[in-house]
């Protein structure tokens, strides 16, 4: 089924779902990372969302007649840095842009956690170069 007959809300489905799979891929297999920080790492990128960001990487990349293929490593880059930003707003130890509960209380590790999230977002972009 092309893209053309597709819904709106089938689109974004397909694609979130495509986003999924790539981003459980993203984060290397033989990257020597402490087991607990690559775990937290994943359980913060993988804990859901409509995914809307990385599928407007990818109608924007098909709009201008690229392959979605070329731009799902910059998609789950950006969904990487959204999960980094969303860690970092509920930080105690940074300032909040609006007032939240925090969601860590051992901020020096989730400091850790969204620190080292930047990596692979970048690997990931860089992964079409």
């Amino acid at each position: 089924m092309t893209s053309l007959s597709l819904s709106i809300e089938q689109y974004i489905k397909e694609q979130a779902l495509l986003v999924e799979q790539a981003l459980k891929a993203s984060l290397p297999a033989d990257w020597d990372i402490p087991v607990p920080l690559r775990e937290s790492m994943q359980y913060s990128l993988m804990a859901g969302g409509k995914r809307l960001r990385p599928v407007l990487v990818l109608a924007a990349a098909e709009a201008l007649g690229a392959a979605r293929d070329a731009a799902l490593p910059v998609a789950c880059a950006i969904e990487m840095i959204h999960t980094y930003s969303l860690i970092h707003d509920d930080l105690p130890a940074c300032p909040p842009t609006m007032p939240r509960a925090p969601a860590y209380t051992a901020s020096s590790s989730a400091i850790a956690k969204a620190r080292s999230a930047e990596t692979p977002c970048f690997r990931a972009a860089c992964a079409t170069l």
